[in-house]
């Protein structure tokens, strides 16, 4: 399993959120994607944005300061 990483702890929404909807369109079935987060702004949209792709992510670990997501696409049904 390939993963791979995108850093937006200097990154604001709207951009931040952006970003996360490029990269999760170019993943595979066989990545995954960590993302850092410390806006708070973004850490709602990106959450948001994750659950009504209906995307399968966990968090790995979560501070004041950093959010960290690890992000996978279902398998097709």
């Amino acid at each position: 399993m390939d993963q791979l990483t995108l850093d937006l702890t200097s990154h604001r929404c709207p951009l931040a959120l952006l970003l996360v909807k490029r990269a999760v369109r170019s993943l595979n079935i066989d990545q995954t994607l960590c993302i850092h987060i410390t806006d708070v702004g973004s850490r709602h949209d990106i959450f948001r944005y994750l659950t009504a792709q209906s995307l399968d992510f966990d968090i790995v670990s979560e501070s004041y300061s950093l959010l960290i997501l690890l992000c996978k696409k279902a398998e097709p049904k």
